[in-house]
């Protein structure tokens, strides 16, 4: 999706970043604890030039976020609210709330990616075992940015939906919305949102979130994520480091620790 740059339709239905305009009647502006949640998006996919397999059913999609920290590891409503709605026809003026918000309001509209490739974490178990994680991304790009459908822009490995990858709706990838310095908006430390959609029985219209962050906050440790964790002193698997940045995630935000690629610090 692009962001901003052009000029907004005048239809309450179109596309936007940072900006609710619809709801079904009797639905109100969602809160978290007694304040009311940013609006983060409104995609209509009525204009898309084709929607993925996960999101035929949808004709627009509203997403909130709670006002203070991001959510980690929790349900849908609970301090972020996923609207998924499959009749345009049905939905009426939601009116705006004043949440503070700093996302920035700006119209978004769809471009075609010709090509999006998975990232290296993706396939590396499969992968040529003369081909390394730097020779693959060159040539086998991963486009970023907010996106539906495609392939996940991965920061530290495959996404684990919480808790460990045991979540009772089993989802799956279905869209993201990257950190934008335009609309405003960070997760984390320039990290990336993953939105899921459930593919266990029954569970088909559940969603979940999970978002990773590029540094993570836990004591003064400095940590090498795509190596060793130094003060470890020995390999880690994928999965296990993904597992410790689930655990990182929930630490105490008022530390810091920096973690560096194996150039150095990023």
């Amino acid at each position: 999706m692009e962001i901003g740059g052009f000029r907004p339709t005048a239809s309450p239905l179109g596309s936007w970043f940072g900006r609710v305009n619809v709801a079904l009647p009797g639905e109100e502006w969602p809160s978290s604890e007694g304040k009311p949640m940013h609006a983060l998006c409104q995609v209509n996919l009525t204009e898309l030039p084709f929607r993925p397999a996960r999101l035929d059913d949808v004709e627009l999609i509203t997403v909130f976020i709670g006002a203070g920290d991001l959510p980690i590891d929790e349900a849908n409503g609970s301090n972020w609210c996923l609207r998924a709605y499959a009749d345009l026809r049905k939905l009426v003026p939601l009116s705006p709330v004043k949440s503070r918000s700093k996302i920035k309001a700006l119209p978004m509209r769809p471009t075609i990616i010709e090509e999006d490739f998975p990232c290296w974490d993706d396939v590396a178990d499969n992968a040529p075992a003369d081909m390394e994680g730097d020779d693959y991304e060159e040539q086998f790009p991963n486009v970023g940015g907010f996106k539906l459908g495609g392939w996940p822009t991965l920061v530290q490995a495959e996404i684990f939906w919480a808790p460990f990858n045991k979540h009772p709706s089993a989802p799956e990838y279905v869209f993201q919305i990257d950190t934008t310095q335009k609309g405003n908006w960070m997760w984390g430390d320039n990290g990336v949102g993953y939105f899921g959609r459930g593919t266990a029985r029954g569970r088909r219209d559940e969603w979940a979130l999970q978002w990773v962050l590029k540094a993570v906050r836990v004591g003064q440790t400095d940590v090498l994520f795509e190596q060793v964790p130094i003060d470890f002193g020995m390999p880690l698997p994928r999965k296990g480091r993904h597992q410790l940045h689930q655990l990182w995630q929930r630490a105490i935000h008022s530390r810091f620790v920096r973690c560096r690629g194996a150039e150095g610090p990023s």
